[in-house]
């Protein structure tokens, strides 16, 4: 087995036993402690698992959370929190913006119904139990996924536009209440070995307008009827380059499903599929690539 990557926030409660026992009951496990921001990984090695042992003891987290959740190895990491209110912490959760996968356990939760839920969420087995490693709902829009979008849209942008400069300018999940609006909108539902979910790109009519004038050649008016088409082919050449990236390193998409959208679209929180917003900038203006993990249970 894979050794996984586990950080924890770690108070002095009736949680931290079960939790010390657990973690410390599988050597392959490689646990962080995590007390401040300042504790947060950086690189880009995978994180799997992130352990909160008590909720109520310095303002329930809620900002060391997010701030874990904005690394982009960790922007769909699995959490546990232990709390002793479920309902009204899943409610701050929500609230702060921090979206599924997370589990909320009550502080007297037993060492076995904990170890269950570690070994479905990581995928190990205990050597003195006899729970069986079992996947439970996994989402795998890990840093690899993130980065081959990125790369293949910075690519198709200066290959296919001849834009000069293009960059990330934010990324962050989109919260509850928030929705996004664009004039141009393309997406690719995508089906995978390790990951479900969808890609799409977002324009302003004057973004987009700039692009394809670039594309054509045109340094006048361009025709606007054949805009939603070009945000079609965009999407497709992006996805065709981030797939032969991931293929590369076995993650193996099999399928794609484009769709195509002619009239401006909104985009809202969806609770149980967390969207990952990568706001962008090129020299024709500003636009939005979207990752949405699809809930999935094997």
């Amino acid at each position: 087995m894979a050794g996984k990557r586990v950080l924890r926030v770690k108070n002095v409660n009736n949680s931290s036993e079960v939790v010390d026992a657990s973690l410390g009951e599988v050597p392959e496990l490689s646990v962080h402690a995590l007390q401040n921001s300042d504790d947060i990984p950086k690189d880009q090695e995978s994180l799997d698992l992130l352990v909160v042992d008590d909720s109520s003891a310095d303002g329930n987290h809620f900002d060391l959370i997010q701030k874990v959740r904005a690394v982009p190895n960790a922007a769909f990491v699995p959490i546990i929190v232990f709390s002793d209110s479920k309902e009204s912490y899943e409610a701050g959760l929500r609230k702060a913006g921090v979206t599924a996968p997370f589990f909320i356990l009550q502080i007297a939760t037993s060492k076995e119904e904990f170890q269950n839920l570690l070994a479905q969420i990581l995928e190990i087995e205990f050597p003195n139990s006899k729970i069986v490693a079992k996947p439970h709902v996994r989402f795998k829009a890990d840093v690899d996924i993130i980065n081959a979008f990125i790369s293949s849209t910075v690519s198709t942008l200066v290959t296919m536009a001849k834009c000069e400069k293009v960059e990330v300018l934010s990324m962050s999940p989109l919260k509850a209440g928030e929705e996004l609006r664009f004039d141009y909108w393309a997406s690719i539902e995508i089906v995978s070995k390790f990951f479900d979910g969808e890609m799409g790109l977002g324009f302003s009519t004057e973004t987009i307008k700039s692009i394809y004038s670039k594309i054509v050649g045109s340094e006048g008016a361009v025709d606007e009827s054949a805009m939603p088409g070009a945000v079609g082919e965009l999407a497709n050449v992006i996805y065709g380059g981030t797939k032969q990236v991931l293929n590369s390193k076995g993650h193996l998409l099999e399928k794609a499903l484009p769709i195509l959208n002619l009239i401006p679209t909104i985009i809202t929180f969806d609770k149980k599929n967390p969207i990952i917003v990568l706001k962008m900038r090129s020299d024709s203006g500003e636009f939005s690539l979207l990752i949405k993990a699809f809930e999935r249970k094997d």
